[in-house]
């Protein structure tokens, strides 16, 4: 099994509403994109510990092959993804890892 983490830092032009709307069409995508196994995100938080945090949100995505994560990245529904909300990120990381099942 593959984890894809994937982080974003939005524009401080970005609205609620333009937020809340990436990460529900963030999450969506498992429905339409069968070689996501599973999906959890959302939007990051402050602890006294660690302060504000670097990133905005974080999703996880599971995948059973790399080839899976290479299919997601190009299904029209991600790419459709990509390019209705980019204008709204100040900067992006992906990160992939093999994991215990």
């Amino acid at each position: 099994m593959y984890q894809r983490i994937v982080c974003f830092k939005f524009k401080k032009t970005a609205s609620e509403h333009a937020i809340q709307a990436h990460i529900k069409d963030l999450a969506g995508l498992k429905e339409t994109i069968p070689q996501i196994v599973n999906y959890k995100g959302g939007l990051t938080v402050a602890t006294q510990a660690d302060g504000e945090p670097e990133w905005d949100s974080m999703h996880y995505l599971t995948f059973v092959s790399i080839e899976d994560i290479e299919t997601y990245y190009h299904h029209p529904a991600h790419q459709a993804f990509i390019q209705k909300h980019k204008d709204i990120w100040e900067d992006a990381l992906v990160c992939n890892a093999a994991i215990d099942r």
